[in-house]
């Protein structure tokens, strides 16, 4: 790790011997500007995208003492947008599944579900409820998280898993331009409403864009 001092949030050296072979088979099959020339460590740039998870600071105030903000965004946004995130967390899950004598997948699923009541006075269309849920419901704002393949209506991911994706000083301006699309009244209007916040979005938060897209089902 270099002659710095180790933080917090820096990955051990057993979690790092877990996880190492993929992100360096990851690393090798990458191909485009930059990626010829291997300058920082691989360690490094994963040790650099915890320290942000952990303490929630905008990109560019990384410490200098990690690799450049951009080269590790870079490598965030990419990895996540491929599904190189997705394969590590697997690849542990499974592991501590494993650990504790269960299976590598699990047999069941618990969906949580809460509603909040609001008047029955309230014309539904200015109670905030999305119409792109289920078309039944008891009125009140609802904060569930439904699979994608449990027949619910809801189309995309939830804004609060879009959010820590992004920088946290543009979290208001994705969340003001997606709220259109989760209250559309109709598909196509959705539709429209991502691809507006893709347009001026998608160049700097790839990963929110490749987000939504692997969670949308069409109906």
């Amino acid at each position: 790790m270099g002659a710095r001092r180790p933080y917090r949030s820096d990955v051990s050296d057993a979690r790092w011997a877990l996880i190492e072979p993929v992100f360096s088979a990851w690393r090798a099959r990458r191909t485009g500007p930059g990626t010829a020339a291997r300058v920082h460590d691989l360690r490094e740039i994963v040790n650099a995208i915890l320290y942000v998870n952990r303490t929630g600071i905008p990109w560019e105030y990384l410490p200098h003492d990690f690799p450049p903000h951009k080269t590790v965004y870079d490598y965030y946004a990419k990895g996540e947008a491929d599904g190189t995130t997705q394969r590590v967390h697997d690849l542990l899950r499974d592991k501590t599944r494993r650990a504790h004598g269960r299976t590598a997948e699990p047999a069941a699923a618990v969906v949580d579900a809460q509603s909040v009541k609001t008047s029955a006075n309230v014309a539904e269309t200015s109670q905030g409820i999305a119409r792109l849920r289920r078309p039944q419901r008891t009125a009140g704002r609802g904060r569930d998280r439904l699979a994608p393949h449990d027949g619910a209506d809801l189309r995309g991911p939830p804004a609060a898993e879009l959010l820590p994706h992004a920088a946290r000083q543009d979290w208001d301006k994705i969340a003001k331009l997606l709220k259109p699309g989760y209250t559309a009244s109709t598909v196509e209007a959705a539709l429209k409403r991502f691809a507006e916040f893709a347009d001026i979005w998608g160049k700097k938060y790839p990963a929110i864009v490749k987000l939504w897209e692997n969670a949308w089902k069409p109906p």
